[in-house]
């Protein structure tokens, strides 16, 4: 071997190596570039999944806002409910009250009624009897009437005249 070839050879391996190192270096770079784009890739993948997470965050806080307002809607109609409730419950206590005022007045109505009964002689009873009667009758002629009104409203005096 010469001299010279040897040289070459020594400038065709660093060369060599060079353009190696160059090449290496180039698919560093290249690799390098490949990893930040991943990165960026992760990093929008991962926004959109954030975004998703806010929308479906924001969807369960509306669904909330949305049954927060139906129970507050179902509270407002139980308070009406309990409301008509006490209204009736008083109606009724009125009512009942009322019709045991009655029941009483009547009660001592008829203990005077039976005293005075008991007082009148037989003739006074039988006349007494016959006013009651005449009375009662005169009431059923008059509801009479009056149911017949009430069916037939185009004429109600001509029905008062029959009766």
């Amino acid at each position: 071997m010469n001299k010279y070839s040897s040289i070459g050879g020594k400038l065709d391996l660093k060369r060599t190596r060079q353009q190696d190192r160059a090449a290496q270096e180039r698919h560093d770079a290249a690799d390098r570039r490949d990893a930040v784009a991943d990165d960026r890739d992760a990093l929008a993948d991962k926004r959109d999944a954030d975004g998703a997470d806010r929308d479906v965050a924001s969807d369960k806080l509306a669904r909330l806002a949305d049954d927060r307002d139906a129970v507050a809607g179902i509270r407002d109609n139980l308070a009406e409910q309990r409301d008509g409730a006490a209204t009736l419950r008083a109606l009724i206590t009125r009512n009942y009250d009322s019709h045991t005022y009655e029941d009483r007045e009547s009660s001592k109505a008829d203990r005077r009624h039976s005293r005075e009964d008991r007082e009148l002689s037989a003739t006074d009873r039988s006349e007494l009897m016959n006013t009651r009667d005449a009375a009662a009758g005169r009431r059923e002629v008059a509801a009479d009437v009056r149911e017949a009104a009430d069916d037939d409203p185009k004429d109600p005096p001509t029905l008062a005249r029959d009766a």
